[in-house]
């Protein structure tokens, strides 16, 4: 007879874990919408560049000692200014991603930003972190 108390309190505990699942339940399938079914199959055409992916910010990085790098390796000045002035012909509102060492001379950031700006970029953004 103490085994059934026993379990009747551990089935107790359970229960209203059970009903708010369902209810859950209930609620994400009265609140998804549901896709209603094609009415018949569409190919969509080939794109002009294959694998042509939306463009996402070009990332710069600089080290303390003024060495750069573009899009995870490292780069001359004159290479990176190429590069990028080739990414901006293709799309023009490109975002450029600084991330600068704290330690790096601010006067090189600001000829870098100017530079960059110069072939066209028009959105700087300068990488921080959260202060300890």
């Amino acid at each position: 007879m103490r085994r059934e108390r026993r379990r009747r309190a551990g089935e107790e505990r359970l229960l209203p874990l059970v009903n708010v699942v369902f209810l859950l339940l209930l609620v994400f399938l009265i609140a998804g919408r549901i896709a209603p079914p094609q009415p018949f199959a569409v190919t969509p055409p080939p794109t002009a560049q294959d694998g042509a992916r939306e463009a996402g910010p070009a990332l710069v990085a600089m080290a303390a000692d003024g060495r750069l790098a573009f899009e995870g390796g490292e780069i001359a000045r004159a290479d990176l200014m190429a590069a990028l002035a080739a990414r901006l012909a293709e799309t023009p509102a490109l975002e450029v991603s600084l991330m600068v060492d704290e330690a790096a001379d601010g006067a090189a950031l600001a000829r870098l930003a100017a530079e960059m700006q110069a072939l066209g970029a028009r959105t700087l953004r300068l990488g921080a972190r959260a202060a300890p």
